[in-house]
């Protein structure tokens, strides 16, 4: 051997560095200590878990408290070392310091060591070995190195494992080995499932256990080892499926079964007598913890555990209760324990007293524990009990009843008696005994609670006493049946009948056994019932029927709504066997409910009959009805008061018959509720009317009478018959004139229906309106319904039926009504039609700038007649005429004095001018000479009345004659218009908001002494102008004309410069005005004053525009020239500026629709900056609205900002970069501004 070159030891990377991490000698991690306590902790809670749930109450507390006490311990320890290793870091660091140094030194002493041995005892050996020549070609060709010792392989490399078929005949020898084994080994006989297979053993004993064994060996001396124990013991009540035996309790068990199996002779024997004794131990435990949990959940105070010995013995008792006031408890137990039969220990039941062996079967399931569950055995043993009770009590009937048919059902749980077979339903008393008591219970559905109480008393008492309550039971029985079908009948059974002659009358003579029933609907009738014996039978009765009838007691002083029997009545029994007596009600098909159906059919008509006979109206009597049960038909109908066609109606009229049905309605909580009423149905030979639509024409009417309480229904029915009479009269004349060939009616409306109750016509444009004609006996009037077809739109007349009403109720005559529905249709609808939404900002001349006034609003004064009130200011008075007609007159114009003016209103200038101008067809009512407009500025007050009411100078004017158009041109009038695709306002309404806006331009020039009247310029009038207003204000003279043709409508606006001399004589500065200038301010005027929504609050600000000086005019008008200009082509304009005439609803610092322009010491203007559209790409930003403040002497403008708008801020920022940037002593122009935030502002 060749010595070899021993290197030093380098430490490996991941290797466990005991300098760095090893904790010092004596301690441990405070972290591991954590860990240790909380696994401790946790495992300590996974076995309560476990073993908890089959403790008692006081066991587990018990637990609980020992747990808390021992953790609560040992955190107070982990606590106060925690605060030690906090406060002693220092000397740790110390120790650890010292530690590592005393480990330094002992790795130097250990290292000379080992050099010392190395160098003096394995160096001086060592040699050099051969070179291994294979080897190194076997790595420098094949990459590797097979030439290993056999010694090394064999130690490192595992050996094979044995193939599947030397696993097979391994497990194969080894079954034969365990078979061999068993065959000479004693084993059990209890153990009745033995199973070999894959080299184990399975002993099972049902519901007990089950032991998995094998041999280890083929030698006999070689004790059998247990591989596994399952415990088969469940209680799916307590247990809720979970085992009941812990894993650790089932490990003791499994080493103690192991160590008995070593030396024992019978092992087998040995392992089933101690897993048997387990199991019956941990049965019994079982069974005691069910007898607790009944105890507390279940029977409470009628169970009690006499005797409990955990896992030997149970003892528990029942029916401990007295069964009757008289007799003691006497409880009865059941012992549950174990025995010993010869070798082997069981579960014995013991029963004390023991059950008697009448039924064999009953007694063996009460006689063994099955399924592990007290509370079946308890039941099966009950059941027992039960039954023998019952058949004592069957077998003393049998003694002391004829005949007895009582039995026992097959559950052995009840024993019927048959009582009666009189009705379709028998009748059975039904005893059983409690469960839970033992004592006696009676049911009958025949029978009610009070009744059977007495017969359980009686029973529990002593048996003996059933016998004499069979008698009693058969009335009894009887009279409950009675009550109880009486539910679904439409009476109620009443306990006595409180009469002043009770005694004396009939009724009171008819015994004891007597059932009285009050008819609900009826509060005066009753049916008396009598029970009777049948003499043929001991087995059965009769009932005999009696109808009764009480009034008031009249005489009787004792006490006030007292009544007497005055008629009984015997029941025949031919209406017993009617089926129709049930009427529109489905009673039970029984003696009872026939009955009751025959009083309830037949009551109702005893009044009508006699309320018919009182008005003197001959009938033909009752007579039965296939689907109503019952009627009544008239033979004469009789006259009818205040229509004096009523002998046609008769004549025409071929049966009337009263019926009296049952109906479903619904009740406030939406559920169906039957209802009955009286029915008139009158069959008529003919109907005047022609439906549309229809070939058959209505004649049959059927009338529902309201009555209460199935009160007669004459006088009502008189009523209905008055507005059939009524509504029968009007339709007869209108049906002549209607179906008349000269008439012109049938091509204005047509007949939708006639019932003789209502007329419903159709009218209007393709008949699309709806008119309904009824007699109110209410109000003694005509009523009249409007609607249309559809449920869509509405019927304007709507707004008029008040006065369409009142005139037809003065006329009765339908024709009338048709022609003026006809007449007013279309103007009505067209009129109601047009938009009355408000509009802000109509300030002028009212004092108020915020304002508001609805756009229009009509007012009907009479069929025919109603007014158009615009912005509560012009009144247009429109009244239709035959023809297709309407006259069109100024509405604040009285009718009595054309003088006087309506309170509120104001003339309309110009309105002749403009519907003569406007329609072709159009002619003016009054002479031509008076077609001026009334004065609006020469106006007084005078009394009138005692009213003061402002007035005019008396004159023919024109807008009190009226204007007669078309229906056609009345609806163009109204009709809304498209402009530029566009839905824009009406004609009217762009004529009376081009004229307010004339009359508000008025006000302010009669209002304002800037303003002034030349007389020396020259204009040339216009052929289309309607009416004109010239001024004067500064330098420029304006013309504001309103001009009208068949073709367009406009205000028109025109400016032209003073002449200097007038300007000279008024002291006014002459300005040079351009062209140019004057073009800019009357395109403004007419885009954006003179046009829709027409607010008042425009005109002002363009006026105080007007009135503003030449330099601030001048910014106004450079202004109105940026935003009139077209700059799509300006590629360098980013916003579109707007001047505000009136301050926008963006705007939050101010009032909307207030004037937007405010010039005095300072100017204060409002812009909107809209962004600018390149090609057809959307806007991405929004609209800009900034107020401007201008104050003219210093030049400086500014914008007022407010705390909530950003915008405002940045915009004045902006404005004063402007202003520092522009040369001084310069003035600053509003138009310049504009133009600059146009081009440069950006919002970002």
């Amino acid at each position: 051997m060749m010595p070899v070159a021993v290197q030093p030891m380098t430490p490996v990377q991941g290797q466990w560095n005991p300098v760095s991490q090893q904790p010092p000698i004596g301690t441990i991690p405070l972290q591991t200590v954590i860990d240790y306590i909380l696994q401790k902790t946790y495992h300590d809670i996974v076995v309560l878990a476990d073993l908890l749930p089959g403790k008692s109450d006081l066991e587990r507390k018990i637990d609980i408290a020992h747990f808390a006490n021992r953790t609560r311990q040992l955190v107070i320890r982990l606590l106060t070392v925690v605060k030690w290793a906090g406060s002693v870091s220092k000397v740790i660091k110390c120790e650890v310091i010292t530690q590592l140094l005393d480990q330094q030194g002992l790795l130097f002493v250990d290292t000379a060591d080992k050099l010392h041995t190395l160098a003096n005892q394995f160096v001086v050996q060592a040699r050099l070995p051969n070179f291994s020549v294979p080897a190194a070609i076997d790595v420098l060709t094949t990459g590797s190195y097979p030439r290993l010792p056999k010694a090394i392989r064999d130690k490192i490399i595992p050996p094979d494992p044995i193939t599947p078929l030397e696993k097979s005949i391994t497990l194969k020898r080894l079954d034969e080995i365990i078979c061999h084994r068993l065959a000479v080994t004693k084993i059990p006989l209890q153990i009745t499932d033995i199973v070999v297979d894959k080299g184990m053993v399975k002993l099972t004993v049902p519901s007990e256990f089950k032991a998995i064994l094998t041999l280890m060996g083929q030698s006999d001396d070689i004790p059998w080892r247990l591989l596994k124990i399952d415990i088969s013991v469940e209680d799916e009540y307590i247990g809720a499926g979970k085992a009941l035996v812990h894993h650790l309790q089932v490990e003791y068990v499994h080493e103690l079964v192991q160590s008995r199996l070593l030396t024992n002779e019978d092992p087998l024997v040995d392992l089933y007598q101690v897993l048997h004794s387990f199991c019956l131990s941990l049965k019994l435990e079982v069974l005691e913890a069910q007898a607790y949990r009944l105890l507390r959940h279940r029977w409470g105070r009628l169970i009690h555990i006499d005797e409990s010995h955990p896992g030997n013995k149970v003892v528990l008792s029942y029916w401990r209760t007295a069964i009757s006031k008289t007799s003691k408890p006497d409880p009865m137990t059941i012992s549950i324990h174990q025995e010993r039969k010869g070798d082997d220990v069981a579960l014995k039941v013991t029963h004390k007293p023991a059950l008697i062996l009448q039924n064999v079967d009953l007694v063996q399931r009460a006689s063994a524990v099955k399924d592990l569950s007290l509370e079946r055995l308890l039941g099966d043993t009950i059941l027992v009990r039960s039954y023998h009770k019952l058949h004592a009590v069957q077998q003393t009937l049998r003694k002391h009843v004829k005949n007895d048919a009582s039995h026992i059902t097959d559950g052995h749980s009840c024993l019927v008696i048959p009582l009666t077979e009189r009705f379709e339903s028998p009748g059975d008393l039904h005893i059983s005994v409690d469960p839970q008591t033992g004592a006696y219970v009676c049911a009958s559905p025949g029978l009610g609670r009070d009744v059977l109480d007495e017969i359980e008393s009686a029973v529990n008492e002593s048996v003996a006493k059933l016998v004499t309550w069979i008698p009693r039971l058969t009335f009894v029985f009887a009279r409950e049946r009675c009550k109880a079908a009486l539910q679904s009948l439409p009476a109620r059974y009443v306990d006595k009948l409180s009469l002043t002659n009770f005694s004396t009358h009939a009724v009171g003579k008819l015994g004891d056994n007597v059932i009285y029933i009050k008819m609900t609907a009826f509060e005066n009738f009753y049916i008396v019932a009598q029970i009777i014996d049948d003499e043929l039978s001991t087995s059965s009765i009769s009932c005999r029927y009696h109808l009764l009838r009480v009034v008031k007691d009249g005489a009787n002083q004792q006490g006030v709504g007292d009544y007497k029997a005055d008629a009984l009545v015997q029941l025949n029994s031919h209406l017993l066997d009617r089926s129709d007596f049930s009427g529109d009600r489905k009673f039970e098909n029984s003696e009872l409910s026939a009955v009751v159906s025959a009083c309830d059919a037949r009551i109702p008509f005893v009044g009508l009959t006699r309320d018919l006979a009182k008005e003197g109206l001959a009938y033909q009597g009752l007579l039965a009805d296939s689907d109503a049960g019952f009627c009544v038909k008239l033979l004469d109908l009789g006259p009818i008061a205040g229509v004096t066609g009523a002998d046609s109606l008769v004549k025409n009229t071929l049966q009337c018959a009263f019926r009296y049905r049952c109906i479903e309605k619904v009740s406030k909580s939406s559920d169906a509720v039957a209802a009955r009423v009286w029915h008139a149905e009158l069959v008529f030979a003919d109907n005047p009317m022609k439906i549309e639509a229809r070939q058959d024409a209505v004649t049959r009417l059927t009338l529902k009478l309201d009555v209460p309480n199935a009160d007669s229904p004459v006088q009502t029915f008189k009523e209905a018959w008055k507005a059939v009479g009524r509504l029968y009269e009007v339709v007869r004349k209108f049906a002549d004139v209607l179906y008349d060939r000269d008439s012109s009616l049938g091509q204005m409306v047509s007949v939708h229906s006639y019932d003789f109750q209502s007329l419903v016509l159709k009218y209007g444009a393709r008949r699309k309106f709806t008119v309904s004609v009824s007699w109110s006996h209410q109000h003694q009037n005509f009523a009249l319904h409007f609607g249309r077809v559809g449920s869509i739109g509405f019927n304007s007349h709507a707004y008029s039926s008040h006065y369409l009403t009142a005139m037809f109720n003065d006329c009765n005559d339908l024709g009338r009504l048709v022609q003026v529905l006809h007449d007013t249709s279309d103007p009505f609808h067209v009129a109601c039609s047009i938009s009355s939404f408000p509009v802000l900002g109509m300030g002028i001349g009212s004092g108020n700038a915020k304002s508001v006034s609805d756009n229009f609003t009509v007012l009907v004064q009479s069929p025919w007649r109603f007014l158009m009130v615009y912005r509560s200011l012009f009144a247009l008075e429109v009244c239709c005429m035959s023809g297709r007609r309407v006259a069109l007159r100024d509405g604040a114009l009285s009718k009595c004095d054309s003088s006087v003016i309506k309170e509120g209103l104001q003339p309309i200038p110009g309105l002749v001018n403009f519907l003569t101008a406007l329609f072709k067809s159009a002619y003016y009512a009054g002479p031509t000479a008076t077609r001026a407009d009334p004065p609006t500025s020469d106006q007084g007050h005078k009394m009138l009345n005692g009213v003061e009411v402002r007035t005019i100078p008396h004159g023919n004017w024109a807008g009190d004659s009226p204007v007669i158009i078309g229906h056609v041109d009345f609806v163009k009038l109204l009709r809304e218009q498209k402009v530029n695709s566009q839905t824009g306002p009406c004609v009217l309404e762009h004529f009376m908001g081009l004229t307010s806006l004339k009359r508000d331009m008025m006000h302010m020039t009669q209002t304002n002494d800037a303003f002034y009247f030349p007389d020396n310029v020259n204009t040339a009038p216009v052929p289309s102008e309607i009416s004109c207003l010239e001024f004067a204000v500064n330098s420029v003279h304006v013309r504001c004309s309103l001009q009208a043709s068949n073709e367009s409508l406009g205000l028109a606006l025109k400016l032209q410069p003073v002449p200097a001399y007038t300007l000279q004589q008024r002291g006014l500065p002459q300005e040079s005005w351009r062209p140019e200038n004057l073009v800019i301010l009357e395109r403004f005027f007419q885009l954006r004053v003179a046009t829709h929504p027409y607010r008042s609050n425009n005109m002002h600000s363009f006026c105080l525009i007007l009135l503003a000086k030449w330099p601030i005019l001048n910014d106004f008008m450079g202004i109105m020239r940026l935003e009139l200009s077209d700059h799509k082509t300006d590629m360098a304009v980013r916003w579109l500026p707007q001047l505000c005439l009136t301050v926008p609803p963006k705007l939050a610092m101010a009032v909307p629709c207030a004037p937007a322009v405010f010039i005095k010491e300072k100017v204060l203007i409002v812009m909107t900056f809209v962004p600018k559209n390149i090609g057809n790409a959307p806007a991405s930003r929004q609209a800009v609205v900034t107020p401007i403040v201008l104050q003219p002497n210093g030049g400086s403008i500014t914008v007022p900002t407010a705390k909530n708008n950003p915008h405002n801020a940045r915009m004045d920022a902006f404005i004063k970069q402007y202003m520092d940037n522009k040369p001084h002593n310069t003035r600053t122009h509003l138009a310049s501004v504009v133009k600059y935030i146009m081009d440069n502002y950006s919002v970002g």
